[in-house]
């Protein structure tokens, strides 16, 4: 009887390990074939976000003094003008900063080829340029538009600001030769003209004299040696055109020439001084050519020479 019971209890324990066993295996392998499915509990993402900018906005444009052409030359407008960026003044893109005038009908005038230059920046949001533009005497009077733009360090935060300034007129000229000569000439002769005009009118500022507003106040020509005898300013015509004697036609055609009156200023007939880069020396851009003619010569007068340098003074040209 002793022998059997050690027997079962033999048998009970050898099952008893056996399941153990079994079971840890079971539980073992479960977790090897779980590993290998390759499913995973977590992973990790990266992010990536551009905020843009907010675009500066042009706050003030100021031009130093109300502009005025030089006469004959260039005048350097200076202006001021404020950009705020909300991104600090840090991200102001200076190299893309300029400015320009604009005007119908005229050529625009902008900022030299340095651009606009930072003067200084304030507070952490503002900065301030200053340019610099070129206006010719030749460029029209009137309301003129001022733009300025600038941006930050995204080429495609470019602002602008639009302003106006109003540019003076100036009235100006030069002309050219001092002196009008002619040849020898003879009494009784007639429609004798100079032999070196014509006398050129540059305007040298930039307001237009339109159609008869060349004006010329003559005087006598009177002789140097024995000053009773004179050529009288009547006898004499000034005209816009030569070639066929226009310069001392005075019938009342279109282009005909005018008589002069002494002392009195008397307006050329068809006489002209628009504005314009009279460097393009064409005769009439920025520019006007009167010819002269003495059309009669009296038989009366006396060999000598005969000026407007004594008595009565040179003639004298204006524009109105």
């Amino acid at each position: 009887m002793e022998n059997k019971k050690r027997g079962a209890s033999f048998i009970f324990g050898f099952l008893l390990f056996s399941i153990l066993m079994i079971s840890f295996v079971s539980a073992d392998l479960s977790d090897f074939f779980s590993s290998i499915t390759g499913r995973a509990t977590s992973q990790n993402v990266g992010l990536n976000i551009s905020i843009a900018g907010t675009p500066p906005n042009i706050t003030m444009v100021i031009i130093n003094a109300a502009p005025s052409i030089t006469e004959n030359g260039v005048t350097l407008v200076m202006l001021n003008f404020t950009v705020h960026d909300v991104d600090g003044f840090t991200n102001i893109n200076g190299t893309n900063a300029k400015a320009q005038f604009n005007k119908t009908n005229e050529v625009t005038r902008q900022s030299n080829s340095t651009g606009c230059v930072g003067t200084a920046n304030f507070s952490t949001d503002y900065a301030n340029f200053t340019c610099s533009i070129a206006i010719n005497y030749f460029d029209a009077s009137g309301l003129w538009s001022v733009n300025v733009s600038a941006g930050d360090l995204s080429s495609t935060n470019v602002v602008n600001h639009t302003a106006t300034f109003t540019l003076g007129q100036t009235s100006a000229f030069v002309s050219s030769p001092g002196n009008l000569t002619f040849a020898t000439l003879s009494r009784g002769s007639s429609n004798q003209t100079s032999n070196n005009d014509p006398l050129l009118l540059n305007n040298t500022g930039n307001k237009n004299i339109t159609a008869g507003n060349v004006q010329i106040n003559a005087t006598d020509l009177i002789g140097e040696t024995n000053a009773v005898y004179g050529i009288w300013a009547a006898n004499i015509s000034v005209g816009v055109t030569t070639g066929s004697s226009g310069e001392c036609d005075i019938s009342g055609g279109l282009n005909n020439a005018t008589s002069m009156n002494k002392s009195i200023f008397t307006s050329i007939n068809q006489s002209r001084l628009l504005i314009g880069n009279h460097s393009a020396n064409d005769g009439s851009t920025g520019q006007e050519q009167l010819y002269f003619c003495i059309r009669t010569i009296g038989t009366e007068i006396i060999s000598q020479a005969y000026t407007t340098n004594t008595t009565q003074g040179p003639w004298t040209i204006k524009i109105v």
